[in-house]
């Protein structure tokens, strides 16, 4: 995942150009911060998958917004990680620990939805991470 993977993304449109983006970035944390209250609640009532995927989505709308206020709009979550990475990560903008993170998340939402292998510690794991992220991307916006 590098700046070629970027630029190759951008010419076959899995990443676009978004002029509207920054106006979308407090939306987006909002929508980041409900998805990390209603996780918690999932967590709450033990219900592990749901916090799990809920988790995951708060990160989602956090990376979102990061890009967004880059004027770029991710077409996959694999490409949204890509541009996380070379837009914020690779220029010393966000610690590239929240680039792992974002991935292990990505991939543990992806077996809680498709496959439904869970576990509390996962749950755990990925609801602890969504608060350090989104309070990280928030610095960063300005938000």
């Amino acid at each position: 995942m590098n700046k070629q993977v970027y630029n190759q993304a951008l010419k076959e449109r899995r990443l676009v150009k978004f002029p509207e983006g920054p106006k979308l970035v407090k939306k987006e944390i909002g929508a980041a911060m409900r998805d990390l209250k209603t996780a918690k609640g999932s967590w709450r009532k033990k219900d592990y998958k749901w916090t799990t995927i809920q988790g995951y989505y708060a990160i989602f709308h956090a990376a979102r917004a990061l890009i967004y206020s880059r004027k770029i709009k991710e077409k996959t979550h694999y490409h949204l990680v890509v541009a996380v990475k070379v837009l914020f990560a690779d220029e010393y903008l966000l610690n590239k620990k929240f680039v792992f993170e974002l991935q292990e998340a990505m991939g543990l939402r992806e077996k809680a939805d498709y496959e439904s292998e869970y576990s509390s510690k996962d749950a755990k794991y990925v609801l602890d991470i969504a608060g350090d992220f989104i309070k990280e991307v928030k610095g960063i916006v300005k938000a």
